[in-house]
């Protein structure tokens, strides 16, 4: 990835036989979307009894998300220096953008999890049905044990996030805009009136 060019298509055919690009695009949406700076505790599997093998990346560790709703983590998330504690190496991110393919496969993917899976309403639903399988009673004992917040605290929290997934989506239409140097037309066409 560092000495071939994956803008290539030759080399980038490669990196496919290798990865799961659609798996790999939809983790890095879902690590953009909640805006979580915490990605070095980065997992993923492969065994040749699924898909050949292919690396599938793994989603987890988001006590650091749901911070910055107005933050461009495309810019930060393929920062040549690395990101994170520690600078974690953004080298293949960085070299599949370079690939017009990839580039593609991931708009595609951000249009269709904006619209589904990061969808206002979709985040909000499960934030509620979350709290609906907890008692209230459970919230308060949970809060009081560990002495970490109110009540009023935390309905303040859960408000914080349900304002958060009202505004990421209009955030990551503008700053895919330009970070991807996307028309008007390719906006609209990607990204249609996402809410």
């Amino acid at each position: 990835i560092n000495n071939n060019s994956l803008s290539d298509k030759n080399n980038y055919d490669k990196i496919k036989e290798q990865i799961d690009i659609v798996n790999y695009c939809d983790f890095w949406i879902s690590e953009i979307w909640p805006s979580n700076y915490d990605i070095v505790n980065m997992r993923y599997f492969s065994t040749p009894l699924i898909d050949s093998g292919k690396w599938k990346f793994i989603y987890y560790d988001l006590d650091s998300a749901f911070y910055n709703v107005n933050v461009d983590y495309y810019k930060y998330y393929t920062t040549p220096s690395g990101i994170g504690y520690g600078n974690f190496p953004t080298t293949l991110l960085r070299n599949l953008l370079k690939s017009s393919e990839f580039k593609k496969t991931f708009l595609e993917r951000l249009s269709y999890n904006l619209k589904n899976t990061w969808s206002s309403e979709n985040v909000i639903k499960k934030i509620d049905s979350v709290i609906d399988e907890i008692s209230e009673d459970e919230i308060k004992r949970n809060l009081k044990r560990w002495n970490v917040a109110s009540y009023d605290e935390w309905k303040k929290n859960v408000n914080y996030m349900k304002d958060f997934a009202r505004k990421r989506n209009n955030y990551m239409v503008k700053q895919a805009k330009s970070f991807f140097g996307l028309s008007n037309s390719d906006v609209k066409k990607y990204f249609g009136d996402v809410k």
